[in-house]
């Protein structure tokens, strides 16, 4: 339960579009640092964690937000600390997993881009009658000889002065 509310209190503070509101997602991260700390051993221990979790949860991403609206590439100088932070973390536990930790991080900062960029030479978009309609704005009134003789037909030979033209104006020529 913990570990999903952690998940739950990262997902808004960095995406654009909120699929959970924020109070939500911070109350979920205190939560799950309350869980993680009932579990250890002393008041102290209890206090430097949920000490810890506040600053990583409630205060890092308010950080992280002021940080980037100021400086223009500062989201690669902020990940990549933090990418080091969690090698170096993760390299205490298991060689292992610090391998495949990088092994993926490698894959999806650098490999997929560079795989998306390359398949746009290959991208091929085909014009058909599934497109949008582009009306053109500056296109002269059809004379009665370029209307559509059926349209014509149905209303009986009588032309509507005002309404035929603006509709006969996106009739392709």
């Amino acid at each position: 339960m913990p570990c999903g509310s952690v998940l739950l209190s990262i997902f808004p503070s960095h995406c654009s579009i909120i699929s959970v509101s924020p109070p939500l997602s911070m109350n979920a991260a205190v939560f799950a640092a309350v869980c993680l700390a009932s579990r250890l051993p002393s008041p102290w221990h209890t206090f430097a964690m949920l000490t810890c979790a506040m600053a990583l949860l409630v205060f890092l991403p308010l950080l992280r937000r002021r940080i980037v609206e100021h400086f223009a590439y500062s989201q690669v100088l902020l990940a990549v600390p933090f990418f080091a932070a969690a090698v170096c973390a993760l390299s205490t536990l298991t060689a292992v997993g610090t391998a495949g930790f990088v092994l993926l991080q490698a894959v999806v900062v650098i490999g997929c881009p560079h795989i998306y960029c390359q398949m746009q030479n290959f991208k091929n978009n085909i014009h058909g009658p599934w497109d949008e309609a582009l009306p053109d704005t500056n296109a002269a009134p059809l004379t009665p000889e370029e209307r559509v003789p059926a349209f014509d037909e149905a209303l009986n030979g009588t032309v509507l002065a005002g309404s035929l033209d603006a509709v006969l104006a996106f009739h392709p020529r």
